[in-house]
């Protein structure tokens, strides 16, 4: 029985072998002998159930709102400087203690004479002081007045301090005239006068020009011609009288303003020998305060009237009645004189600034009426004149135009109404001596 079993199982699994071996030599010959070709199937996406691991990405930022940005002003817009006179400017101030009396400029540098009795030169650019000396010997005794020019390096002075008597109380003066350096030392100079004599100067490229004139009209005066570098006289005259009192030349001939008892009288002479080449007197003309030197002939101001001379024959071109202020000087510029009105019934207090056609001696225009002017001064492009109001306590600087008497810039240069003021001229540059020296210019 068992041995029946056997072979029953023995039979059964070499049947199932040789059934496999059959299917699979079956299936050999169905497969193809090449691989196929991969088929892509695109399925949709599907969300797993695996949740995913965390990576170390940085977090998203939030975003904030924008900054405000400031909100600026609208920028003025940039204007243009002024130009011409309406650009004027105030450039220093040279507050020495005494004030300045007598000013001459040059490219390089002022000369200037002080109250104190010294002699300085300036830097034009800022005032400062470059060297000065004193002008006197001893103790001073009152304040220097004076006169100075100069051509840059070189400058003359004629200068005098006027005093009282400590006993008699009876006014009395020293004069002097002296060349100065570069550097402010004394070249050389002429004796001191005393007893009411005074110098006047004049300056040409190669000699200094001396006159000495007196109150007292029955001393001898002279009037001569200095070698420029050593001081030698060249030629003098001489005469009689009141003397030489003021001095101006054009390089060739030499005018000269004689101090006479009554009348006037201007006389003119070779600038190089000295000769006297003509005189002209006017009894009946008050005694001149000044006079000025043009294109147009020699100009003679007078309190009354204004006389123009043939500077060539000294004949008098024309003759008008004219009031004008004894203190101001006058001006000249391309065929006009400008003058200053004394304050009159007819013109006021305040009666401005005129100018006159200097061929004619007729009235060209009159300007500033209502203000009170002195003294005034002749730049290059700009008439300069200083106005004061005693009402508001000012003293202003005007820049008018020269040809028509337009005002066209005014500035306030201090509170002194009352002081002695000065107006120089260079250029574009205008120097306001008052109790202090300021320079303006554009």
């Amino acid at each position: 029985m068992g041995w029946r079993l056997m072979n029953r199982a023995r039979y059964l699994a070499s049947f199932a072998l040789a059934t496999m071996a059959a299917w699979l030599v079956a299936c050999g010959e169905a497969l193809p002998s090449e691989e196929p070709a991969p088929l892509l199937v695109t399925l949709p996406a599907a969300t797993s159930g695996v949740t995913p691991t965390p990576t170390d990405e940085p977090p998203t930022p939030t975003l904030l709102p924008p900054s405000p940005v400031p909100t600026l002003p609208p920028t003025s817009p940039v204007l243009p400087l002024p130009e011409g006179i309406e650009g004027v400017r105030f450039l220093w101030e040279w507050g020495e203690v005494a004030r300045p009396v007598a000013l001459a400029p040059s490219e390089n540098r002022l000369a200037v004479l002080i109250a104190d009795g010294r002699f300085a030169w300036l830097d034009p650019a800022s005032g400062q002081v470059e060297s000065n000396t004193f002008l006197w010997s001893g103790i001073l005794e009152g304040e220097t007045e004076g006169e100075v020019y100069t051509d840059g390096t070189l400058a003359v002075a004629a200068f005098h301090e006027m005093s009282a008597n400590p006993e008699t109380g009876a006014a009395r003066s020293r004069s002097r005239l002296a060349l100065f350096d570069a550097s402010a030392n004394e070249r050389w100079s002429l004796p001191e006068l005393d007893s009411q004599r005074f110098y006047s100067a004049a300056l040409s490229p190669v000699a200094v020009i001396a006159g000495t004139w007196s109150h007292d009209l029955n001393t001898t005066n002279t009037l001569a011609a200095h070698d420029l570098f050593s001081g030698e006289a060249l030629w003098e005259v001489s005469e009689q009288g009141g003397g030489y009192r003021q001095i101006v030349h054009d390089g060739t001939r030499l005018y000269a303003l004689l101090n006479e008892a009554e009348g006037a009288t201007v006389a003119c002479y070779d600038i190089r020998t000295g000769e006297e080449l003509w005189r002209w007197t006017a009894p009946d003309t008050p005694r001149p305060h000044q006079i000025a030197l043009g294109e147009e002939g020699v100009y003679v101001l007078s309190v009354e009237r204004v006389v123009a001379l043939d500077p060539s024959r000294g004949e008098a071109r024309w003759i008008t009645g004219f009031s004008a202020d004894p203190e101001a000087w006058m001006g000249l510029y391309d065929g006009l004189l400008y003058l200053i009105p004394a304050p009159s019934v007819e013109l006021g207090f305040r009666p401005g600034l005129v100018a006159l056609r200097a061929d004619t001696g007729e009235l060209a225009w009159h300007t500033l009426n209502g203000s009170l002017v002195n003294p005034l001064a002749v730049g290059d492009d700009a008439l300069w004149a200083i106005i004061r109001d005693f009402d508001e306590g000012v003293v202003a600087l005007s820049g008018l135009e020269l040809t028509s008497g337009l005002e066209r810039v005014r500035l306030d240069t201090g509170s002194e109404p009352q002081a002695l003021y000065r107006l120089v001229a260079q250029g574009r540059r205008v120097y306001v001596l008052g109790n202090h020296l300021q320079a303006y210019g554009y």
